[in-house]
């Protein structure tokens, strides 16, 4: 890691766009994203600097392009632009085509990867090789990432690839849908879901998380169900463990309500934080006199900063990062050129 970060270092300031791929103790520099996958192997480490990463992709079983398509360890700058003004956000678009329009697309040969402060600007964010049915998914999971949205179907024809595992920490997502469907299952936790949460079944485990009423089945523990659209509509045995609900009353379905309190607005609930809407400016944090306060399951607050790890404002990767640097125009009088530069680091 020390090599990658030092040849980060090297670039962040000239504002270029790299990726960095680390195989073991060596690191190479790529200009683009396409060019660092295909060169990369099985397993290697990508550092992206901030800016906006095109991918293209390779062409799948369908007509869609893949564009995630080896298991690799992708991690990015962040995602809010307070906590990266030195380096900027990572931004990563897929290529317009003709069959695509703004899907990112993430291959079955992929099993294993994991994606960290990566803002995936994307309609959707789909899963496995095309049309062909069945078709198996793998393991994926993604730290702190922000997405327009996920679903957990399969592209190019329909359809649910097998196999499907997802795991989403700490990440702000605009809708999820068809999780845990064929085989497939989800954790989501610590996250914050403005859209519709719909086609779920009972493999998909919600914690701690800020989001609207899941249509489907599934166990849903320490959460914040804001009022929507959908919201108590389609009661299919969904279980809900000491959350908290912007609805006054639970729906007449087979959903399971445990210790849950109802009709709990989102100005009652947080300091500052519209649900239904994301902004950075919100703050998720509990208000004084909240009900979700020590309401958890585990006896920590309700919410994405309830838990023994709660969410780290930021929302920064794990590895090291440029906050600040003070570069001089000229040395002083020994000659030297004084360079302050300040790196942070975020834990899980």
């Amino acid at each position: 890691m020390a090599a990658a970060i030092a040849l980060l270092f090297s670039t962040t300031f000239s504002h270029a766009q790299v990726v960095v791929v680390q195989h073991g103790s060596s690191a190479s520099v790529f200009s683009n994203l396409d060019s660092a996958m295909t060169a990369a192997s099985a397993g290697d480490y990508l550092y992206l600097s901030g800016g906006l990463f095109i991918v293209h992709g390779i062409i799948g079983s369908g007509t869609d392009s893949i564009h995630f398509y080896k298991p690799l360890h992708i991690i990015g700058a962040g995602i809010n632009a307070d906590s990266t003004t030195v380096t900027g956000t990572t931004v990563i678009q897929a290529a317009v085509t003709a069959s695509n329009f703004g899907t990112v697309i993430i291959g079955s040969g992929a099993d294993g990867s994991t994606f960290d402060g990566l803002h995936f600007n994307a309609q959707n964010v789909s899963f496995g090789n095309g049309a062909t049915i069945p078709d198996s998914a793998g393991h994926f999971i993604f730290n702190r990432c922000l997405f327009g949205a996920v679903q957990g179907n399969q592209i190019g024809g329909g359809g649910n690839p097998n196999n499907l595992n997802l795991e989403f920490h700490e990440c702000i997502i605009n809708g999820l849908s068809e999780l845990g469907i064929g085989n497939c299952s989800a954790t989501v936790d610590r996250c914050i879901i403005t859209g519709q949460c719909q086609s779920l079944s009972s493999a998909v485990t919600w914690t701690n998380c800020v989001m609207g009423e899941p249509v489907g089945a599934g166990t849903i523990n320490n959460c914040y169900m804001y009022p929507g659209n959908n919201s108590f509509v389609n009661e299919f045995g969904a279980i809900y463990n000491n959350c908290v609900f912007g609805n006054s009353t639970p729906g007449s379905g087979s959903d399971v309500f445990n210790s849950c309190t109802f009709g709990v607005t989102d100005t009652i609930m947080f300091v500052n934080g519209t649900s239904t809407t994301f902004y950075w400016s919100n703050d998720y944090h509990l208000a004084v006199g909240s009900p979700g306060i020590g309401a958890g399951t585990d006896g920590h607050d309700v919410g994405i900063y309830g838990s023994a790890t709660g969410v780290k404002p930021g929302y920064v990767p794990f590895n090291p990062h440029y906050t600040g640097a003070v570069i001089p125009v000229a040395t002083d009088a020994n000659g030297n050129l004084n360079i302050d530069i300040h790196v942070a680091a975020q834990p899980y």
